[in-house]
């Protein structure tokens, strides 16, 4: 009854339906900014962006001292003691991850705080200003505010872009970057002046000091220009690349740290090196495209197949029919949304096939890719749903209403959660710190090194994000490997984290206690109880 109501709704008043989505849109955005877990990654964010790196945090917390959570936080937090310069050099630990996102978060966190909800705002605020960015977009390649109207409606339920806004990591803004320097390209051929092409070249520019894959953006865009100007060297294409150019030159003194930390860089990206099955692989890149229309928590094997093989089909034939209809009407558009769409996939999945590896993996490494998409099929759409045949008006309407159901239904599961698959190596510190809350006087035994529980590499950074869930009873005992600490007495129930096999072993000869394993999936703890005839 929903969806087919909504054709009805369309042709009564269709800009109410846009309106509509736009608003649900900004709320999911905005509500419960700090209920979903603070993961691993927005953990590092913020001890980065507080001027701290990785040893520093380590050193301070494993000393074998009893912490509370508000102890573990404190290096997620601003110190006088660490201004601007801290955060600098902490970012030069990390090349991987150009500055400009971290160093806003650093301006935002000495005007809002440190909290949670703080830090992630920022995101907030940069997705919410993608919504004008792209009506920005669409006016400029099509002059048509109904069709800007439409295509920002579509993207205001892209249940991808919802799950990034609140994340305190820099797709927001690279997703603002993006938007900005395609629109701000589509106005320099249009114009070919000097403060439009300067407007691209910055706008660029901070793409790039935003992420490292904003190189195939520029790609696509090169491929736009060259499409736009008939493959003939004129005065646009000239400009083009040297607004590119200037752009790229801009990098130079970050270019300077990664030359200069390269072995830094390859230690911290050799994660992407590890070689998955080709299944695998080509799973993961369904669920990249489909994300950005539907993301559905579906736990049935069967069910999960059906809607991943199903949607890709879908949503692929779609965004081929608005590739196409695009090139009717603006080849530059076309041929700007087909190279966001690809260049992604031919620089990151391409050489996973051929070389091995998983760059591929990361749905947040197809930010330009999600833009494609959503081009292309916000003008299908539009194209069906206000054509002159009445067969095809109501097909398109009810595709668009298809969509915007599913997007919406895709944000309000996710709005329930605490957890969604985004937060990666994190998944499961909710129900972590569930257990912790709901025991007696927990003390929380860990040590980094090799742990039979796996992932021992994150389990500093879990740690810190449990910090901000447990309640202020539970305790936390740190240590470096082989050291085994002294248990204190007057604690209740005693856990182990990531142990390392050593702190296991020690326990047990030390104490005469058992490790045993919880009745739960995937839970990185431990529970020591005194060994039987102990």
């Amino acid at each position: 009854m929903f969806t087919c109501s909504f054709p009805y709704l369309f042709k009564r008043s269709a800009l109410a339906v846009m309106i509509l989505a736009v608003v649900l849109g900004v709320f999911f955005r905005m509500a419960r900014v700090d209920y979903k877990i603070f993961w691993h990654d927005e953990v590092y964010t913020a001890i980065r962006s507080s001027g701290y790196v990785g040893q520093e945090v380590s050193d301070g917390l494993f000393q074998g001292q009893i912490l509370s959570g508000a102890d573990i936080r404190r290096y997620q937090q601003l110190s006088p003691d660490h201004g601007w310069g801290h955060t600098l050099h902490s970012l030069t630990t990390h090349p991987e991850h150009p500055p400009l996102y971290y160093l806003m978060v650093r301006g935002w966190m000495e005007g809002f705080g440190s909290s949670i909800a703080a830090i992630r705002s920022l995101s907030v605020f940069l997705a919410i200003l993608a919504l004008p960015a792209l009506y920005w977009l669409w006016l400029e390649v099509f002059q048509d505010h109904r069709l800007a109207q439409w295509a920002i409606a579509l993207f205001a339920l892209s249940p991808i872009h919802v799950l990034y806004a609140q994340e305190a990591r820099q797709y927001s803004l690279w997703t603002l970057t993006t938007i900005l320097a395609s629109a701000a390209l589509v106005r320099s051929l249009r114009h070919n002046t000097l403060s439009s092409w300067a407007l691209y070249g910055l706008t660029t520019a901070a793409g790039i000091y935003t992420s490292l894959f904003s190189v195939f953006t520029l790609f696509a865009q090169g491929i736009a220009v060259i499409v736009h100007e008939r493959w003939c060297l004129t005065w646009k294409m000239g400009r083009f690349a040297i607004a590119a150019c200037l752009a790229c030159l801009s990098f130079t003194p970050w270019a300077i740290v990664l030359i200069t930390n390269w072995d830094i860089f390859q230690d911290k990206t050799a994660w992407t090196r590890h070689v998955p099955p080709l299944s695998f692989l080509a799973n993961q890149w369904m669920l990249h495209l489909t994300s950005t229309v539907v993301d559905w928590r579906l736990t049935l094997p069967w069910s999960f197949r059906l809607y991943t093989y199903g949607a890709f089909i879908a949503i692929s034939a779609l965004a081929l029919v608005g590739v196409r209809l695009l090139w009717q009407r603006s080849r530059v558009a076309a041929s700007l949304a087909l190279g966001l769409i690809l260049i992604p996939y031919l620089g990151l999945a391409v050489p996973d096939v051929l070389f091995g590896g998983q760059r591929s993996v990361s749905t947040r490494y197809f930010v330009s890719m999600f833009l494609g998409i959503q081009m292309a099929i916000a003008y299908a759409t539009y194209y069906f749903a206000y054509h002159p045949s009445p067969t095809r008006q109501q097909w398109g309407r009810r595709i668009t209403a298809i969509l915007l159901t599913v997007g919406l239904i895709s944000c309000a599961q996710s709005f329930f959660y605490n957890d969604w698959w985004n937060k990666g190596v994190s998944s499961r510190n909710a129900v972590v710190a569930d257990v912790l809350n709901q025991s007696d006087r927990p003390l929380v035994i860990h040590s980094p090194g090799f742990s039979t529980l796996g992932q021992g590499d994150v389990s500093m950074g879990n740690l810190l994000s449990i910090s901000h869930r447990v309640n202020e009873n539970v305790r936390f005992l740190l240590v470096t490997d082989p050291i085994i600490p002294e248990i204190p007495e007057d604690v209740g129930d005693r856990y182990l984290y990531y142990p390392s096999d050593n702190l296991v072993q020690g326990l047990e000869d030390t104490y005469g206690l058992t490790a045993e394993p919880l009745p739960l999936d995937n839970v990185p703890l431990l529970k020591l109880v005194d060994s039987p005839g102990g």
